[in-house]
């Protein structure tokens, strides 16, 4: 669509020029309280993927944050804000499930599993580290196939997301699958399941009914169906990567939670002070006085990743980057933190 005239781009960009003013610039100062305090809330209960939901504009803002918006949420003098995320957490749940040995491998040493899917499936001639760096283009393409397989996109989402012919798309979906064949295995066994039981549970044992994959149709061509058969079989193919998704994404929830709730132990018995104030997904953010910064920066690791997950079979090692700034636009790379300082799940 982008490409069919120029003049899509510019509406695009309006569009995307008007959200930020009415979602960020307006709605952000009416929320703020009287001791210029923004307090989001969050519900465990509402995302059905077992993700926390916010009401707030929190959870929404753009990754790109053209215009500095998160530098307008600050700590209070004398204190840090400290964060921490899993690093590509949802590939490593998903190299665990799946059991690829390339995938697993290639956590356990550290490697860019980005980059490692390109070298592979572009027959790159750099190692999947400098593929960031080398050909961000094509780095940027598999980041959206694993993803997709993620969240369940179609081949027709794919082109869309990186602006190619559906056909292109397919092919780059079938490669992708020659070289992670475990990966393709596991969702033929979720979408399996999902068909024969209407429900799916995560490594963790949360539940996700989902009856509609269990309806059929009768087998004939897509023209000759009727509108509800066409209906009923949209359903059902989209349970299915419902399904798909949620086994990595319910997982992934699971293991933030039970980060959080290792932090918030360790915080009360050890560090009062220091606030727990907002988690995003797979990051965790704290307001931490200066004289802890770099104390509690240096236990982060530890508590986030050493979580016992054994006790579900897990073998992949989880890994997170911890960073610190004055304010949550600014914030970078804590010098201290280091992948050899954690400890495997």
């Amino acid at each position: 669509m982008k490409t069919k005239h120029p003049v899509v781009n510019h509406l695009l960009r309006y569009r995307g020029l008007t959200k930020i003013v009415s979602t960020y610039c307006v709605s952000i100062p009416e929320h703020v309280d009287g001791d210029g305090r923004f307090r989001a809330t969050f519900n465990q209960l509402d995302a059905q993927t077992g993700r926390f939901a916010s009401p707030s504009v929190i959870q929404t803002l753009p990754k790109d944050d053209e215009f500095g918006i998160r530098n307008g949420f600050r700590a209070s003098p004398g204190h840090k804000l400290v964060g921490s995320d899993f690093k590509q957490q949802e590939l490593a749940i998903l190299a665990q499930l799946s059991g690829d040995k390339n995938m697993i491998t290639a956590i356990e040493g550290g490697t860019d599993l980005h980059g490692l899917a390109a070298v592979k499936v572009f027959k790159l001639d750099c190692g999947p580290n400098d593929v960031e760096r080398l050909h961000p283009v094509k780095r940027g393409e598999i980041k959206a196939i694993q993803f997709g397989l993620i969240y369940g996109s179609t081949a027709h989402g794919l082109a869309l997301k990186i602006g190619c012919k559906k056909e292109q798309a397919e092919q780059l979906i079938a490669d992708y699958f020659r070289q992670f064949p475990a990966v393709q295995q596991l969702i033929k066994k979720v979408h399996a399941d999902v068909v024969r039981d209407g429900y799916v549970d995560d490594v963790f044992g949360r539940r996700r009914y989902l009856q509609a994959a269990t309806r059929t149709v009768p087998r004939k061509r897509w023209q000759q169906m009727t509108h509800q058969e066409k209906r009923v079989l949209r359903a059902a193919e989209g349970a299915k990567r419902q399904a798909q998704n949620f086994v990595i994404q319910g997982a992934a929830a699971t293991v933030t939670k039970l980060a959080m709730i290792r932090c918030h132990q360790h915080i009360a018995a050890e560090h009062p002070s220091i606030k727990m104030i907002l988690t995003l997904h797979d990051e965790l953010h704290f307001e931490v006085p200066d004289d802890l910064v770099n104390a509690f920066a240096s236990e982060l690791p530890r508590l986030m990743c050493d979580l016992g997950l054994e006790r579900f079979g897990f073998k992949v090692p989880f890994k997170v980057d911890v960073k610190v700034g004055e304010a949550w636009g600014s914030m970078t790379k804590w010098k201290g933190c280091h992948d050899t300082n954690q400890t495997s799940s």
